[in-house]
């Protein structure tokens, strides 16, 4: 899980979010998600849709464009459905 979070992460520093929801205490399970998460993750959906339409759908682009590491843009793209058509 360390090394996922190493991975994945955005930062230099392990974050909650970088951790898998089964292991970060406080967090609701897939069927008790949260009003709040709800709308957060459809936030984060719309925005990296967008940011794939500006860039033809070219993920590494689309990544660089909102300051993300791709691999972590990749895993929130296969986590919230995200994609452009």
């Amino acid at each position: 899980m360390i090394e996922r979070a190493i991975t994945l992460g955005v930062s230099p520093y392990i974050q909650p979010e970088d951790l898998p929801k089964a292991i970060t205490p406080g967090t609701a399970g897939p069927a008790e998600g949260t009003l709040w998460e709800e709308e957060l993750n459809a936030a984060k959906k719309s925005i990296m849709e967008r940011a794939l339409q500006k860039t033809g759908g070219n993920r590494a682009e689309a990544a660089r464009l909102l300051g993300v590491n791709p691999k972590y843009f990749a895993h929130l793209c296969k986590q919230l459905n995200a994609r452009w058509p």
